[in-house]
């Protein structure tokens, strides 16, 4: 609460009164941020800026991979470097609210556990057989190094960081319940993060705002969804109109089938955001803007066979031969340019005409040579419900340093009451549960810490 603040101002205030005379003010006294038992959302009459959280006070808590809320030794099943908190860690989350007469703005920082901004989710890889091509991508776009060898031909693997806040929707007076009786405010996520095959509870429904380093905060959101349990399928489920990502493979692919889209060089890869005109510039290493999308053509496999028998003994299996680095023509080029560069079609080239000129054959080297860049894992497009989206103001500046500074804004009702948490009681009173939990490089284990409540002062 902020009574200790108060008496260290009062006091202060008195001691500068008694040791200075008329013609001085004296030295302003600064005041510190207090640590608080609840998350106290301070009252606010506009936007939130730098200076108002660096004053704001905070609580702060434990999130880790052990206890209740929290979990570890979950494994994917033929997948390489998706699992960072398998082992669990400790980590200190602080946060931070603030409410206007609509929105609800909730700061929130914690140390990344390996100083990493993954931003890597399921991005895919097409490994030719050769192992010095490994480890899979240029380290100065993921960071990672492999911890084992990736298999012959596409792959998908690869993770991201996350947090997600969940909160319990309550109907009928009556919170989420485990099938113990167990209520989400008593004892917050435990009860439904846990529940075999997916996570949702016994009955009832939680809101989830999940926040994603690869799939969300590239545009500026963070992805809303719901866990319901009441009825409906059970399940962890997209808000409606919520849709940000989605999956960049085939219809009937899986995580060996190669990507469905990549990159086209000639559009911007970029998303303006329909709610207010921010722009996103997109890495398309990284990330692919629905809107900037095109098939990938080809057999990159067929195409490696081309690639190992034309152009290996100059570029290397690894593409990175001559002083060059085919990943650059495999994202930014076209067919066409990829096609007259290797057939020296009126372009420089040291390897003169390679004579591929049949169009399967020249489309299945295209698609070999785009496997050097690799691709995203999924598109990424703008909302079709804003007005009750959970944003991300900072999304340009949320990785500083292995530390990450996430601030969400969501009005504090909105028009989904069976999806989202609603708000509606601001008094002094009112107390809404709600439970953290945060990824390192994982999408199965989170360290989580215990249930924490959200007041608003008056």
């Amino acid at each position: 609460m902020r009574h200790a603040r108060v008496v260290l101002m009062i006091a202060a205030f008195a001691v500068t009164i008694a040791g200075c005379g008329d013609d001085d003010d004296g030295p302003t006294v600064p005041v510190a941020p207090v640590k608080t038992e609840k998350l106290e959302a301070a009252k606010i009459s506009s936007a939130p800026d730098a200076a108002f959280w660096d004053d704001a006070d905070y609580a702060e808590f434990t999130a880790s991979g052990n206890g209740g809320n929290g979990s570890t030794g979950q494994a994917y099943g033929g997948e390489f470097n998706m699992t960072g908190s398998k082992d669990g860690f400790d980590i200190k989350v602080r946060m931070k609210a603030a409410y206007s007469a609509t929105d609800l703005y909730i700061w929130t920082q914690w140390p990344d556990n390996s100083s990493t901004n993954d931003l890597n989710r399921r991005r895919w890889f097409f490994n030719g057989g050769a192992s010095d091509a490994l480890p899979t991508f240029d380290m100065g776009v993921t960071g990672r190094t492999m911890m084992e060898m990736a298999p012959t031909g596409w792959s998908s693997n690869l993770n991201d960081d996350k947090i997600g806040v969940m909160w319990d929707i309550k109907q009928g007076g009556v919170g989420a319940s485990a099938t113990d009786g167990r209520k989400f405010e008593d004892v917050g996520c435990a009860m439904t993060c846990h529940t075999p095959n997916d996570m949702y509870p016994a009955n009832g429904r939680t809101d989830l705002w999940h926040w994603k380093t690869s799939r969300s905060n590239p545009i500026g959101y963070a992805n809303d969804q719901f866990c319901v349990n009441d009825g409906a399928a059970p399940g962890r489920k997209t808000d409606t109109g919520e849709t940000i990502e989605v999956r960049n493979r085939p219809a009937g692919g899986n995580n060996t089938s190669g990507p469905a889209s990549v990159w086209d060089p000639t559009k911007a890869n970029r998303i303006v955001r329909a709610s207010d005109g921010a722009t996103f510039n997109l890495n398309p290493l990284l990330f692919l803007a629905n809107d900037a999308k095109m098939p990938l053509e080809g057999d990159a496999a067929a195409g490696n066979v081309i690639y190992q028998a034309k152009c290996q003994g100059c570029h290397n299996p690894d593409g990175k031969g001559q002083n060059k680095n085919l990943a650059d023509y495999g994202l930014n080029k076209t067919r066409d340019e990829i096609v007259n560069k290797t057939n020296a079609n009126g372009v420089t080239h040291g390897g003169e005409n390679q004579n591929v000129t049949d169009p399967t054959e020249q489309g299945n080297l295209v698609a070999r040579i785009r496997g050097f860049a690799g691709a995203p894992g999924y598109t990424l497009q703008d909302v079709t419900a804003p007005g009750d989206a959970t944003y991300v103001t900072n999304a340009n500046t949320v990785y500083s340093g292995g530390t990450y500074t996430v601030i969400f804004k969501r009005k504090l009702t909105t028009a989904k009451p069976t999806e989202d948490v609603q708000f509606t009681n601001v008094t002094a009173s009112a107390e809404y549960p709600f439970s953290v939990a945060v990824m390192d490089y994982d999408g199965k284990n989170h360290v989580g810490g215990a249930l924490q409540k959200l007041i608003f002062r008056q």
